[in-house]
């Protein structure tokens, strides 16, 4: 009985303490997050020569999309929110707790956008700033018009707690859920074995019908003037690149690794007579395509080991309604194991990832980025990973879709688990899915909250 008494007095002290302090929990997890998500992976660098000029013209350049403001002011909402419960209980007028907030708010974003300087590929703007002090004002006023619903019923002040703490509750198992799915959005389980197989899988029951002249590998994203100078004509093969495997598509013997990192290409099936009347490609059907005999491993552990990669490929289809999709390059042991896979589903490119997200058995998410093979023209293509984000290069720099797997996006990942089959993430319906995923985790807490 006395340890009875014990655990109910701890339960409800902890309950008093939740009731009285959620808004210092609530902004110190969401501050926890918001340097999670901006600053992350906090690989920090000295820059030996820092302009102001070119830093201020870069500040002042309007460089975010919708979705960049839309992310900055939603990440912002929950710190606006907690300041609002914070302050209402040391100053009575609104206007001042509204100024505070925004002061706040401003403070600690000014502070990322100083630091993600010093990170590369990161950059400074105040169209986030802004977005980010918007998003914190926001926060403060959905505390104010909570409040005002809460005064407009008739509530137990115990039964506003056990709600207050079932959101808070919650929307804490949501922040922790994103920001899993974040940082498990990575390659730490690519499997080595792996072989690198061009118009095919291993087990020659996914082939492609078209041709292709090159494919090149790096273990990082290229920089804006990488990216440039590969569109040059004559610049995709100079050894400034960093280009860690290279095979040259030409001809019709065997296809060695230029830089000697990976195994050979060798002919599977039946090697083509003749490849002279292609033009400086080869082609691929189910009866001529092209396997490493040895697994790519060395290519493999470098790109696992940063979690980035480039692949540049010049490819032509013979049929734009191929389906399989049908496999253009693999590192893969066979259909449904694979570290990634580029293909043709109808005129989409389709691109597969394995992350500790996806597991051992790679699910049927497909990243896709439609009508690149609406023809059957040849086409430069350049994929681009880093930090979640897919972009892809077609023939020329400025020829950029993108796929940004923010955590809302990942979260539709775990669909085909569940029986959505083939199901597909496109630069067009990335923003729906962006509201659904906000639509499915805000409608219960504002509905007990509203209560």
């Amino acid at each position: 009985m006395n340890n009875r008494w014990q655990t109910s007095r701890i339960l409800s002290n902890l309950r008093f303490l939740l009731a009285q302090y959620w808004a210092y929990l609530l902004v110190g997890s969401n501050v926890a997050v918001i340097l999670s998500v901006t600053l992350y992976p906090y690989a920090f660098i000295d820059q030996d020569y820092l302009s102001l000029i070119l830093l201020l013209k870069g500040f002042f350049k309007p460089n975010s999309d919708l979705y960049d403001v839309i992310s900055n002011v939603l990440l912002f909402l929950a710190l606006g929110f907690g300041v609002g419960r914070i302050f209402q209980q040391r100053f009575s007028g609104k206007g001042l707790i509204l100024i505070i907030s925004l002061l706040l708010s401003a403070n600690l974003s000014l502070m990322v956008e100083i630091l993600q300087i010093f990170l590369p590929r990161r950059t400074s703007s105040l169209w986030d700033l802004g977005a980010n002090v918007l998003g914190g004002v926001l926060g403060t006023v959905a505390f104010y018009l909570w409040k005002s619903a809460q005064r407009g019923l008739n509530m137990s002040r115990r039964s506003k707690s056990r709600l207050s703490f079932a959101a808070l509750s919650y929307a804490s198992l949501i922040l922790c859920l994103m920001f899993s799915l974040q940082r498990n959005h990575n390659f730490s389980n690519w499997n080595s074995n792996f072989p690198l197989s061009i118009g095919n899988e291993q087990t020659g029951d996914r082939s492609w019908n078209g041709m292709i002249s090159q494919v090149y590998f790096a273990n990082r994203s290229l920089s804006a003037a990488e990216i440039s100078q590969i569109f040059i004509p004559e610049r995709s093969r100079d050894p400034t690149l960093p280009w860690l495997t290279g095979y040259q598509l030409t001809g019709n013997g065997d296809y060695p690794d230029q830089n000697g990192l990976s195994p050979d290409l060798e002919w599977r099936e039946y090697p083509p007579e003749s490849q002279a009347e292609n033009q400086g490609m080869i082609a691929l059907t189910h009866e001529h395509w092209l396997l490493t005999p040895k697994p790519a491993t060395e290519l493999i552990q470098a790109i696992q080991q940063t979690s980035q990669f480039s692949l540049l490929t010049t490819v032509a289809t013979r049929d734009t309604n191929q389906t399989g999709p049908a496999r253009i390059i693999s590192l893969a042991a066979s259909p449904f194991r694979r570290n990634l896979t580029i293909g043709q589903q109808g005129s989409s490119l389709i691109v597969r990832l394995r992350t500790p997200l996806s597991g051992l058995g790679e699910t049927n998410t497909n990243l896709t980025f439609p009508d690149i093979f609406a023809d059957t023209n040849r086409h430069q293509l350049l994929l681009n990973f880093e930090q979640n984000t897919l972009q892809l290069f077609v023939d020329k720099s400025e020829e950029v879709s993108t796929l940004k797997l923010s955590p809302e996006i990942l979260f539709f990942h775990f669909l085909p688990a569940i029986g959505i089959r083939n199901f597909q993430v496109t630069p067009s319906n990335q923003w729906m899915l962006q509201l659904a995923f906000y639509g499915l985790v805000l409608s219960l807490p504002a509905t007990l909250l509203l209560l």
